[in-house]
């Protein structure tokens, strides 16, 4: 094993040389006659990075090939060849309506922070599968000041937004999430 990585550090070293060297004659003959040495190690360093931003486009573009062929595999876009381009499916146009849904979720920071007068308890229970949604509410809770009483039960003394609640319906979350307020205060003495 050690040869084999002695060999490849070798053979790695050899071709970085040829390529730089290679580079060297490009800039002497790109820099003309009588050229100074510093307009050559410029010249040289243009063709060199031009070499790596090329290497570079040559990776992002296969990337990007790489990224459709996976995409049409899994039938979520397919070629039009009629037209010459590329049409998304059935599959994927849910595929990406479910992506925006996670997408979708604002910072907590764009709702505005409203004094109520009244006690509002916000019990949700959001399944295992819906983590991202259920800590999103309880980022978006914590900013309005809610108090946590248990991990899925907050209290607070702030009028819900009503872009928070159009929020939580754009996500389908409106059935795991419950509104109360409380309009009279009292403890187990004054019921018994």
């Amino acid at each position: 094993m050690k040869k084999y990585s002695i060999s490849f550090a070798v053979l790695e070293k050899i071709q970085e040389s040829a390529l730089e060297l290679g580079d060297l004659m490009r800039a002497i003959l790109s820099s003309g006659y009588g050229a100074s040495y510093g307009k050559i190690v410029l010249q040289e360093e243009k063709i060199h990075e031009k070499r790596i931003l090329e290497a570079f486009q040559q990776k992002e573009k296969k990337r990007f090939y790489d990224i459709l062929y996976k995409l049409q595999k899994e039938n979520l876009i397919k070629k039009d060849k009629k037209e010459n381009k590329i049409c998304i499916t059935k599959k994927g146009r849910e595929k990406f309506k479910t992506q925006s849904y996670k997408k979708y979720k604002k910072h907590p920071s764009c709702y505005a922070i409203e004094q109520g007068s009244v006690w509002t308890i916000v019990t949700f229970d959001i399944p295992e599968k819906q983590r991202t949604y259920r800590d999103w509410v309880r980022r978006v809770l914590q900013y309005l000041k809610f108090q946590m009483l248990q991990k899925s039960v907050w209290i607070g003394k702030t009028k819900i937004p009503a872009s928070f609640v159009e929020d939580i319906y754009a996500l389908k979350l409106q059935n795991s999430i419950e509104i109360l307020e409380i309009s009279k205060g009292g403890t187990l003495k004054q019921i018994t």
